[in-house]
């Protein structure tokens, strides 16, 4: 379902009013369902699933498009009372995300010789 649904997506050039409806299902899907003590398993698969089959589908999405299909879930983050919920967002998608982006820090010339000095 999520397979297809980033297909249409992509298909449609990630439109705005294609990618505003995602969010707003989205959304609306998390708040409904997470009411309770056990989270459905839906939303849990969403969350399973979200980065593998974006990647199938475009593993060149734009940031702004990636945000845009990210919206939903960190909303859900601050306003689904389901423990469970909001930590398996954080851990199945927002956590691999910034783990694969991290950026090295480049040091100059100056900074590399100043730590080769300190370490004397």
């Amino acid at each position: 379902m999520l397979h297809e649904l980033f297909a249409f997506l992509k298909s449609q050039s990630y439109a705005s009013d294609k990618t505003k409806w995602y969010r707003r299902v989205i959304f609306r899907l998390f708040k409904e369902l997470s009411i309770g003590d056990s989270a459905p398993g839906i939303i849990l698969q969403i969350c399973d699933t979200f980065i593998q089959e974006l990647s199938k589908v475009d593993n060149s999405v734009s940031l702004l498009t990636l945000a845009e299909l990210l919206e939903p879930f960190l909303k859900a983050v601050g306003a689904v009372p389901n423990k469970e919920v909001r930590e398996r967002i954080m851990e199945k998608i927002f956590h691999p995300l910034l783990e694969n982006n991290k950026t090295s820090t480049e040091t100059s010339d100056d900074e590399t010789a100043a730590a080769a000095e300190l370490a004397k």
